[in-house]
This record gives C-alpha cells, sequence and structure tokens, in this order.
C-alpha cells in the first residue's frame, strides 16, 4: 500500500520563524553591503559596506557572518503562512518589498 501526503509541510517550511539575520549581499570574497532599514528616500532603504567572514574549515563556505561592530540592521522572521514571511528590524519597522 502507498500513501502520498497531499499537503504542503505545514507551518514554517525553511525554520526562519523567530529568527534574526542581517540581510547581506555579496559577490563572494571578503566584502558585502547589508540593507540597513534607514530610508535614503521615500522607495529605497540604505545599505552598508561590511567585512564578511566565512567560517573556515568547511568545504563549502555557506555560513557568512559580519561583526557585530558594523552595526548592521538585524531583522527577525516571523511565519506567517506558507512560504511568506514578515521582517521587521529592532525598532518594529516593518520590510516592505513592492
Amino acid at each position: 500500500m502507498n500513501l502520498f501526503a497531499n499537503e504542503v509541510n505545514a507551518g514554517d517550511p525553511y525554520g526562519l520563524d523567530g529568527k534574526t539575520y542581517a540581510l547581506l549581499n555579496t559577490k563572494g570574497g571578503d566584502a558585502g553591503r547589508t540593507l540597513q532599514s534607514t530610508p535614503i528616500n521615500s522607495t529605497n532603504l540604505a545599505s552598508l559596506q561590511v567585512a564578511v567572514v566565512t567560517k573556515t574549515g568547511t568545504s563549502h563556505q555557506d555560513k557568512l557572518y559580519v561583526s557585530a561592530e558594523e552595526n548592521a540592521t538585524m531583522w527577525t522572521f516571523t511565519w506567517d503562512r506558507a512560504d511568506m514571511y514578515y521582517l521587521q528590524d529592532e525598532s518594529g519597522k516593518y520590510l516592505t518589498i513592492s
């Protein structure tokens, strides 16, 4: 007898709910930019140039770190439904993408 699930995994599919991260854009190397919650105009947020450190001793350098001294905005994920999340900074501002 074969049993099949007709339902997508209920709950937080990526395990991000309640976790806090800096949002980082990097093209490799030791530099990157984090998304800040500070607006630079009515439609864009600022970015901050930061030094990026990878976890040494791994064959896949998939863990990237930014020093706490960089003052990067930290965003907390709140799972809503399916693969939808709200992102909120330390001051309570929500990230809106349009």
